[in-house]
């Protein structure tokens, strides 16, 4: 037998190894991830839509679910409000991105069609999400900021832009714990 026909068998031996350890040390969540517990829980919200190009100025009241899908790598937050044109439901998935190291969401309001992504610096006490949604054919930039106010509270303000230069007020709120 060959030197490298006997060094084969070894060398297979080790990657199988390898990779049988490798398979079992499952994924953790990124500890970015965790500074988004403070957002798990139920919590109320009234918000005062300002007059834009989404609509004349509005009040949206209604409750907001946050909670870990499996593994932890995803939070999800049920939206149920109603506004001036009715109820609604909106589904986000918030994660994050450890290359970019950034916050990211998808939302999808689930009685119109309208869906949108965001992304956001990594600071789950002063969330800040920005993104482009399409407004009548037009791309309309946006911005949100949640900010923690106490453990029980957090405020919402929004902001649109068409150009990133002039940003006007869209909506501002107050959210409320319910239960954690």
């Amino acid at each position: 037998m060959k030197p490298t026909l006997r060094i084969l068998p070894f060398t297979l031996a080790i990657a199988l190894a390898s990779t049988v350890h490798i398979a079992a040390q499952a994924p953790t969540p990124d500890a970015a991830l965790k500074e988004l517990q403070s957002l798990v829980g139920s919590w109320t919200f009234e918000l005062n839509v300002k007059a834009s190009a989404f609509g004349p100025a509005a009040k949206i009241t209604g409750i907001e679910h946050f909670q870990w899908l499996p593994g932890a790598f995803f939070l999800r937050m049920e939206r149920q409000a109603t506004g001036p044109a009715g109820p609604f439901t909106n589904l986000a998935l918030i994660g994050y991105d450890a290359v970019l190291r950034r916050y990211s969401q998808a939302v999808f309001n689930l009685t119109t069609g309208w869906s949108g992504t965001f992304t956001g610096p990594a600071d789950a006490n002063a969330l800040t999400w920005s993104g482009i949604v399409d407004v009548g054919g037009k791309p309309l930039h946006m911005r949100c900021s949640w900010t923690l106010t106490a453990q029980a509270s957090r405020t919402t303000r929004c902001e649109a832009s068409a150009d990133r230069k002039v940003w006007l007020i869209t909506e501002e709120g107050t959210h409320t714990r319910q239960t954690p």
